[in-house]
């Protein structure tokens, strides 16, 4: 088979095994709980409860003033009351909290902090008031069974009721807003029965105050838009039936610049004649973007079905700065378009594009909601073709945003219900992301990490050319990237720029060769819960300096040649949008080889086939302590897939891929849900071959991958137990272990986990080249362990551990009843020694494997 520039031979290697049948459920006994909570002592219960409640008069009477100046058709029937706590002291509001239609609901809370108490803002309907004030009472004059007194974790734990004003909706860490400057705001509404219509409250409410407003987007109960007024004149809002729960910061896209190639349109005509498109059910990269241009040569004839476009009012066709026509060439080609156009092989493209515009830079008349056009692209792109396989790429970034630390946003959160597998429907509410998801339905999106500018690397910003990486890492991750169930791209860079050109003398590379490019953003500087983001790097380009380090320049000498718009066709690209469509290409190229893997499984693919390049990997080895580790990995993720790993395996480095489902959960005698239950696998394991291998260094990798709910709840985002619907774990045997300590210990650390107990005391595998702490964050873990082929021989049953989520603990039973499914990556290696540990392997595996599952 000969070499080709897009890819190399068809297959270079043999296939992973797909390994069917090996999960079983067992049970564990979890440990107790932890301590409850500290109660305030109240030595005046009464007074305490006669405050509050001349206090709740107070906000009613308020209240009822400020309805006067809103439309009757749309006054609140309820109050809207901000509650302040005690510092040292968690308040609960669950008995405010409420499903009911005459119930009270819970619509911000604000965490306590050193410097403020915890605060919330809750809406209190006729009924909930009534209860609140015979709450007082109760505890002002009842006690328990223990002798505290009623109600005392709400009661005792409030120190103020204020009526609520427009900043108490505010959840952005940045300033709030000057109240005269109109500016974008984007507006999360609750929706507090199937019945009640906010939207039409607020278009109501915007017609009588000159609100301007744009977009609409449903995710379960909250109906989020973008308002355009000053905090004096929204402020109104609060008054109204449109139920504001939260303002936000809206997002706003970033697109790159190029340069022009000095490459003559005659190489592209000359490749065109030389390409043959795959066949018309082949996988595609659908492209979330600002459009291609549908007539290029090198494009047209792998478009999968016209070009679409989510945006009202315009053609699908690219325009500006022609960003979405770069991407689809390195979706199609990879980094190796100027290799083919120089060539004279005919290279081998397996997929096929989709393009879907989502982006019109030349409109800024309306600031769309980007999870809302993102659904719609997503809802096009399906119904054009429904049973195609298809990874979704996703190149832009809200370049606006504050660090968000890894907290979800309203994008962020559309992507991973989008991903889940929820329905996208069009309604008067504008797309709702609505229903019961349907694993079958599961997406994949492929998202950049977003891009540092390339002017802080100057002296102007205090840049001294020490270490370029110091501005990465106080970069951080810009939203949507930092998305569950998405797969995060960053940047890396092999290119060092040519130096003969005459233009460039002087200037040298930013990035050393194999480091990270000084395009790409990092998760540093995320919350210690959130997930380990970027996921992979791939090419991305690099930046050149001058010596007096007064600036870095983009260069195409330091750029990707990709499609581009007329005379030439040709342009660059660069940073974590080139490097985010080379990626999505990699996942559509899983899907050709192994069409019926589910998107949990290509995603944790790639993150699996990824390698660290020597600069990296140096930094890994001189890391002492694994939190060091996990710094880096928010750095660099796991490192550079490349397409050979990531579609094949070798007689000495083996993939198995395990795709399995189970119930987690139980009901108690009380009613109660609980998880119970874990997965067990017993693995096809080449043990004698390893017993042979006695003291040779081996390799293990196991990466877990799976998709989760985001709660439906946008208060519940505070937390990754509470964002998150479910959360796996995985645990590998010991060596030195026997099946029953195995099944012990996985119940043991299960309970800790769930109890927020240290874990450190039951003695940690330093087999494990990240650790468990480090690695468990997301929905796709991975580790790497290294020892003796006899301690690996030993080491062929991993458990499958289910951990804390809102499915636990919602009212939504359905969901309680929901399979979880994930998908499981076990490599074995010996790198360093010739042998066999495929055919092995396949032996133990029933004749249906290995599977390369082709159509």
């Amino acid at each position: 088979m000969t070499e080709n520039p897009s890819g190399g031979s068809r297959w270079s290697g043999l296939p992973h095994l797909v390994v069917p049948g090996t999960g079983q459920d067992r049970a564990y006994k979890p440990g107790g709980g932890g301590r409850p909570p500290a109660i305030r002592p109240i030595t005046d219960r009464r007074g305490h409860a006669r405050s509050l409640r001349t206090q709740l008069t107070r906000v009613q009477e308020e209240v009822q003033e400020r309805k006067a100046s809103v439309p009757t058709e749309i006054q609140d029937k309820g109050i809207t009351v901000s509650v302040v706590g005690c510092s040292g002291y968690q308040f609960s509001l669950g008995g405010l909290d409420s499903t009911r239609a005459d119930g009270g609901r819970l619509l911000v809370e604000h965490p306590q902090t050193k410097d403020a108490p915890q605060r919330a803002v809750v809406w209190l309907p006729p009924k909930a008031q009534e209860d609140f004030l015979k709450r007082l009472d109760e505890f002002a004059t009842e006690d328990r069974p223990n002798g505290k007194p009623r109600h005392a974790e709400t009661v005792a734990h409030i120190q103020q009721l204020m009526t609520a004003a427009l900043r108490d909706f505010w959840v952005e860490e940045a300033e709030f807003p000057d109240e005269d400057v109109p500016l974008w705001w984007e507006v999360w509404l609750l929706r507090r029965s199937p019945k009640h219509q906010p939207l039409k409250s607020l278009r109501i409410a915007a017609q009588r105050y000159g609100w301007t407003v744009s977009g609409a987007l449903t995710i379960h109960d909250h109906v989020i838009v973008n308002v355009y007024a000053s905090a004096r004149d929204l402020a109104p809002i609060v008054a109204t039936d449109a139920s504001l729960a939260e303002l936000h910061r809206p997002s706003e896209i970033h697109e790159l610049a190029g340069a022009d190639t000095d490459l003559r349109r005659e190489l592209v005509y000359d490749l065109a004649r030389r390409l043959t498109p795959p066949d018309r059910r082949a996988p595609a990269v659908c492209l979330l973007d600002t459009g291609i241009l549908g007539e290029h040569p090198l494009l047209r004839p792998f478009l999968a079905h016209p070009p679409l476009t989510a945006l009202p009012d315009t053609t699908p066709a690219d325009g500006g700065n022609y960003h979405g026509t770069r991407m689809a060439g390195l979706a199609l080609f990879g980094d190796s378009l100027d290799k083919a156009l120089v060539g004279s092989e005919a290279p081998l493209i397996r997929t096929l594009l989709e393009s879907v515009k989502i982006v019109d830079a030349r409109r800024a008349t309306e600031l769309p909601l980007y999870g809302e056009v993102t659904a719609a692209g997503t809802a096009l792109a399906e119904a054009a073709d429904p049973e195609r396989r298809r990874a979704f790429s996703l190149p832009i970034t809200d370049f606006k945003s504050p660090a968000t630390q890894g907290l979800p946003t309203a994008w962020s959160a559309s992507l991973d219900a989008l991903a889940f597998g929820t329905d996208v429907a069009r309604s008067d509410n504008g797309i709702e992301l609505l229903g019961d998801p349907d694993p079958e339905a599961a997406r994949l999106y492929v998202v950049s990490a977003g891009n540092v500018d390339n002017n802080r690397y100057s002296r102007n910003h205090g840049f001294s050319g020490d270490d370029y990486l110091d501005v990465n890492v106080t970069s951080v991750i810009e939203a949507p990237a930092q998305a569950w169930n998405v797969l995060t791209v960053g940047a890396y860079t092999e290119l060092m720029g040519d130096p003969s050109v005459p233009e460039l003398q002087g200037y040298t590379p930013l990035a050393p060769r194999g480091e990270l490019s000084p395009w790409s953003r990092t998760a540093v500087e995320f919350r210690k819960p959130w997930p380990n983001k970027p996921d992979i790097v791939l090419e991305g380009g690099n930046l050149l300096r001058d010596k007096n380090f007064t600036h870095a320049v983009d260069h195409e000498s330091v750029s990707l040649v990709t499609t581009g718009p007329p005379p030439d066709l040709l342009h660059t690209a660069n940073a974590t949008s080139a490097a985010t469509a080379q990626a999505a290409r990699l996942c559509a190229l899983v899907w050709e080889r192994y069409p019926k893997l589910w998107p949990e499984t290509v995603r944790g693919l790639l993150v699996h086939a990824a390698e660290w390049t020597e600069p990296m990997q140096a930094k890994f080895n001189g890391a002492k302590r694994k939190t060091d580790r996990k710094q880096l990995l928010r750095q660099y993720g796991w490192g550079v897939p490349r397409e050979k790993a990531v579609l094949n395996s070798f007689r000495n480095t083996v993939t198995m891929l395990i795709e399995d489902e189970f119930h987690p959960f139980e009901k108690s005698k009380s009613g109660r849900f609980s998880i119970r239950k874990f997965r067990l696998h017993e693995l096809p394991w080449p043990a004698e071959v390893f017993r042979q291998l006695w003291d040779v260094q081996c390799h293990m990798k196991v990466t877990l991958s799976y998709f989760v709910e985001p709660n439906p709840s946008r208060r519940g985002w505070r937390g990754r137990y509470s964002y998150a619907s479910h959360q796996l774990r995985f645990a590998v045997k010991k060596p030195e272990e026997s099946d029953e300590d195995f099944v012990k210990r996985i119940g043991r650390e299960a309970s800790d986990e769930e109890n927020s107990r240290s874990k450190k005391s039951q003695g940690e595998d330093k087999n494990w080249f990240i650790g468990p702490e480090s690695r468990n964050k997301g929905s796709v873990s991975c580790d790497i362990w290294s020892g003796t082929g006899a301690q690996l021989a030993e080491s062929g049953l991993i458990g499958v551990v289910p951990v804390n989520g809102w499915w636990k603990e919602t009212k939504l039973g359905d969901r309680r009843e929901r399979a979880v499914r994930y998908s499981l990556l076990v490599s074995l290696s010996a790198p360093d020694v010739d042998v066999d540990i495929y055919t092995p392997i396949t032996n133990q595996i029933s004749v249906q494997t290995p599977v390369e599952n082709r159509v």
